[in-house]
């Protein structure tokens, strides 16, 4: 876990999972609340509730309270599911809770029924443990599917961020080579401006430093060589001078002593 790209990946793929296994869940629960709408919605058709609820709207003002009390009949023993007009009163209850209003979560789950365009009721949805053997293999094969492609997608996550670590740490690992080649001496050495911007602009950073170090250091090899030149000459002439008078070529006068006084004051200046 102490290598940067480990634990890039450790992290893009956690984060990856996590929004996977959100959409999956997500997915699921609207998937299995379709299901039980539309189970709802049969048991109730084929009991004649769904028809009755139409004729309890248009009886309107006519027969509200004889069309409730038909529902009402119906009662404990019927289709297991839950009908309410379009005022939101529970006109039947499988359970025969039925008067009582729905609640705002009810209303948002429920489905909704309409006649020729106009709104009539609500149908909530059968519980789970209501489900046909029909429906319920719906739910079992939806909810094997999302797992199997949650596996798939875990797999793909864990790619996809073996691959982003890598794009990340790349460059770095390149970056190192180029400066531990710069600490060895290998002023030439360059690297490959890739990846991300910031990373390129890293690149180009370290290339510069490196250009500037290359023409520093030929500057002072330029340098060295100058002054070495320049001090060879009148280093040239005292030896010179000094060997012949060693040698008694000459003798020291205060002509040739002057003379040699010049050239130690030349090398004062150069040095200076």
């Amino acid at each position: 876990m102490n290598r940067l790209w480990v634990r890039l990946s450790f992290t893009h793929t956690i984060l990856a999972l996590v929004g996977v296994l959100v959409v999956i869940v997500v997915t699921f629960r609207t998937q299995e609340l379709s299901v039980r709408r539309e189970a709802a919605r049969q048991l109730a058709q084929q009991a004649g509730l769904v028809q009755r609820l139409i004729d309890l709207a248009a009886s309107g003002e006519r027969g509200r309270g004889m069309g409730m009390q038909g529902m009402h009949r119906m009662g404990p023993g019927g289709p297991a599911v839950i009908l309410a007009d379009a005022e939101g009163t529970v006109v039947y209850d499988w359970q025969g809770d039925t008067g009582r209003s729905l609640t705002a979560a009810e209303r948002r789950v429920a489905a909704r029924v309409t006649e020729g365009g106009r709104f009539v009721g609500y149908i909530l949805p059968v519980t789970a443990s209501a489900l046909t053997q029909e429906y319920q293999a719906i739910v079992g094969t939806l909810r094997r599917t999302l797992l199997i492609t949650g596996v798939i997608a875990g797999f793909v996550a864990l790619g996809l961020g073996v691959l982003v670590s890598e794009s990340i740490t790349a460059p770095l690992r390149r970056l190192i080579a180029g400066a531990q080649g710069i600490a060895g001496g290998d002023l030439s050495r360059r690297i490959q401006a890739q990846g991300p911007r910031e990373t390129r602009e890293l690149a180009s950073a370290f290339n510069q430093m490196a250009a500037g170090l290359q023409e520093a250091d030929r500057r002072r090899q330029e340098l060295t060589a100058d002054i070495a030149h320049e001090l060879r000459t009148p280093l040239s002439v005292l030896q010179g001078n000094l060997s012949a008078i060693l040698d008694g070529v000459y003798a020291p006068t205060d002509q040739e002593i002057a003379a040699l006084y010049d050239q130690v004051l030349r090398l004062n200046r150069l040095v200076q």
